[in-house]
């Protein structure tokens, strides 16, 4: 998801670790209006 983003720096903005957040590119253009949101995933562990 961040090689779309065209940006040396990505800006990742979470509320809480099982709530979705959110990617945005630090210094887009003008003419860009990119975000990206990440949903979180729980795994449970079987031993």
């Amino acid at each position: 998801m961040i090689n779309i983003l065209d940006s040396k720096e990505v800006s990742i903005d979470l509320s809480a670790p099982n709530k979705a957040g959110l990617l945005f590119s630090s210094d887009m253009d003008e003419n860009e209006d990119i975000l990206l949101l990440v949903m979180p995933v729980m795994l449970n562990n079987y031993v």
